[in-house]
């Protein structure tokens, strides 16, 4: 189980519409969760998504125009989710949580997973060094040449000084911040997505906390608004024309919470 993370930490498990139950995830279904992870983000099995469109076209605008990495099932876009994948699960799993759904007939068959990180204080650089150490590997987009790859380099620096930022501005560390919700598309429609967020929702209730999240796009911030989510605050990002992204908060009953009055993108 992780060292800080999920087996140190409590949840009020949910249930699925076709029986499973969300359970901790171990080291032993790190494959499995970043397979869910790969078919849900890369466009693999189902058209992709507004952020990994983004993220792997071509840019426009005010800086150059780069080659884009083509194609939903291309083997170099596979790998920039694999590596985001393994990165974002096993940085959850050592030092936040890791959740999921099995099917319901092979407990080691993951049907959706859930990333992110209980109320805590974020020691992110020294938990970056420890996951990259644990990966063993830099991400493709570093260590392959030519432009497409420099491309994703851009736009990932870009993304993640802005996630950073929207953690300070909003004071993440003080609530539960659910960094990545997953559904393989083959199983869309079964309660999975459903049963991990009603385990988010109904652990940091009984907390009195709130949840953080980001989003992109109109049909997922409609699921989240639905589970009682509010969008604090939008930016778009000139780049690409990259859609809206959406700092979403879900407060729970009672709770104490004082936003950060930080500069975004300091």
């Amino acid at each position: 189980m992780g060292c800080f993370g999920s087996s140190l930490h409590s949840f009020d498990f949910q249930t699925a519409k076709n029986g499973s139950t969300v359970r901790h995830l171990t080291y032993k279904d790190r494959e499995a969760a970043v397979k869910v992870f790969v078919r849900s983000f890369s466009g693999i099995g189902a058209p992709p998504e507004g952020f990994t469109e983004w993220l792997t076209s071509a840019l426009k605008g005010d800086l150059p125009l780069f080659e884009a990495i083509e194609g939903p099932d291309s083997e170099e876009r596979e790998s920039v989710f694999q590596f985001m994948g393994e990165w974002c699960f096993l940085h959850a799993y050592y030092f936040g949580f890791a959740i999921g759904v099995s099917d319901p007939d092979d407990d080691s068959k993951l049907l959706g997973v859930a990333f992110g990180f209980p109320p805590r204080r974020s020691f992110f650089l020294f938990e970056a060094f420890a996951t990259m150490m644990r990966l063993r590997t830099i991400p493709p987009w570093e260590k392959k040449k030519g432009e497409k790859w420099a491309n994703v380099k851009i736009k990932m620096d870009i993304s993640n000084k802005l996630m950073g930022s929207l953690k300070k501005k909003h004071n993440y560390d003080q609530g539960y911040y659910l960094a990545n919700l997953a559904v393989d598309p083959r199983c869309q429609g079964q309660g999975v997505g459903k049963a991990l967020l009603q385990t988010l929702r109904e652990t940091a209730n009984k907390r009195k906390v709130p949840c953080f999240l980001e989003a992109v796009g109109d049909r997922n911030i409609g699921v989240y608004e639905h589970f009682g989510y509010n969008v604090e605050e939008e930016i778009i990002i000139d780049v690409s024309n990259h859609p809206s992204v959406k700092s979403l908060t879900r407060r729970a009953a009672a709770m104490k919470y004082t936003p950060v009055d930080t500069a975004l993108l300091e």
